[in-house]
């Protein structure tokens, strides 16, 4: 990991290895001093060069590395739900009828 910059660094030695143990976003905030959107692009940085990161949500939820398959398989579940989610709201925003919708209201 000689290629990461000094907060890459930072981020990436707070994030616990494997599942057992995770780290929620807020708490990478306050441990390096960053908003929480500069925290998920230092986290996309690090996937973007190979760092297998993925979260979990719920009570119990965080982010870690992601150690074996089954691990990367739960952190990617929810990114793909998402992902589905997100198609599915581009599909009806696609094929709405930008006239029509007001006869809803009427």
């Amino acid at each position: 990991m000689n290629q990461l910059s000094i907060i890459e660094r930072a981020v990436a030695e707070l994030l616990p290895i494997g599942g057992e143990r995770k780290i929620n976003i807020t708490d990478i905030t306050m441990l390096v001093d960053l908003d929480r959107r500069e925290v998920y692009a230092v986290i996309q940085s690090l996937r973007s060069k190979g760092v297998p990161i993925v979260a979990t949500r719920g009570k119990e939820g965080g982010i870690f590395v992601a150690t074996n398959e089954s691990e990367r398989l739960q952190g990617l579940h929810p990114l793909r739900m998402q992902h589905m989610t997100t198609e599915e709201t581009i599909r009806n925003i696609e094929q709405a009828d930008l006239e029509s919708w007001k006869k809803l209201l009427a």
